[in-house]
């Protein structure tokens, strides 16, 4: 259902994910999922495309950029050399999920 895209950060560098879009197309409401320590698995492509069912679009990051763990102690070493700052930067990818608009709620009246 999903498909590995480059999306571009809000600092303008690109980085790669996986993004999985409903049948309703790309203006339904979005999710980041962000990936366990074992990188952009088969695992977490999988809960994207449930939540692209559900009538969502979702996208993962690839915070490691392909790479992936195969046991505990290298996904330790993987999680503990990421550049928390450079992940943090993916986080709200604005060309893929651009902010929604804003809307005002009237307060409650008090009668």
């Amino acid at each position: 259902m999903g498909e590995m895209i480059q999306f571009k950060r809000p600092d303008g560098k690109t980085c790669p994910g996986y993004l999985a879009t409903p049948k309703t197309g790309s203006g339904a409401h979005g999710f980041v999922c962000i990936q366990e320590w074992w990188g952009l698995n088969e695992q977490i492509k999988k809960t994207a495309d449930r939540l692209a069912e559900a009538g969502y679009r979702a996208l993962v990051p690839d915070l490691y950029r392909g790479k992936l763990a195969k046991a505990s102690d290298e996904a330790s070493h993987m999680m503990a050399n990421l550049n928390f700052p450079d992940a943090a930067e993916q986080g709200w990818p604005t060309s893929t999920f651009p902010m929604p608009p804003s809307k005002t709620f009237a307060a409650p009246s008090s009668t």
